[in-house]
């Protein structure tokens, strides 16, 4: 599923072939905290700071989802999901919330974030609870070209992908937080040299990251 997901991920913000699509009206919405909460049917959550392409990808896989809606997540109960998408473009998120997702992680979940903000609260965050990050320089830029480098084909990230390849909207190649991260192991890298594709276990759990963002069209 998550092959699949980068896939069609690529194809609604690289070629822009669709709009963003909002959650579906079977869904009754609750508000805890800061942010709105969509149903709990399915075994994957999709958390969205903005706006993004994730759900539409969800749909047009065909996967039964629930979202939440706020910078803050802190409080949102992760118990029952096998997958979580964070899902940004921007969002004053900070450590409590990336604290609550990483800790679901290590006790065994599939953890995908996509995308970042220019605020380094979250940054230093990422740094703490899953990914070494550079502190000082995590605000948003357009990568050079070519847009993505796949480095290890056999990434579970980099299946199907071209071994390089530009996005027709240049604007899907924004990306924010720059990994130094070791532990990490890299799918593709983008034309400023920095992984954009990568993933790490954290605790029992599995954790990666498209660094580009989230935006949905």
């Amino acid at each position: 599923m998550i092959r699949k997901l980068l896939l069609v991920a690529l194809l609604v913000t690289g070629m822009c072939v669709a709009a963003y699509a909002d959650e579906t009206t079977s869904r009754e919405g609750i508000e805890p905290g800061d942010g709105t909460f969509f149903g709990r049917d399915g075994e994957i959550l999709v958390i969205e700071t903005t706006d993004s392409f994730v759900p539409e990808a969800l749909d047009m896989l065909g996967e039964v989802y629930d979202t939440f809606s706020g910078a803050d997540y802190s409080a949102v109960d992760l118990s029952g999901y096998d997958h979580v998408f964070v899902c940004m473009d921007g969002g004053l998120t900070e450590a409590p919330s990336i604290a609550n997702v990483a800790a679901w992680c290590a006790e065994g979940g599939c953890l995908h974030f996509f995308g970042g903000t220019c605020y380094q609260p979250y940054a230093q965050a990422m740094a703490e609870y899953l990914l070494a990050n550079n502190t000082d320089d995590y605000c948003w830029t357009i990568s050079g070209m070519p847009h993505s480098t796949v480095t290890d084909a056999g990434h579970y990230l980099a299946a199907g992908l071209p071994a390089s390849y530009n996005f027709l909207n240049v604007s899907a190649a924004y990306y924010s937080l720059r990994s130094t991260d070791g532990a990490a192991l890299v799918a593709a890298v983008n034309g400023d040299g920095f992984d954009h594709l990568l993933s790490k276990d954290i605790g029992e759990g599995n954790f990666d990251i498209c660094i580009n963002s989230a935006y949905g069209l």
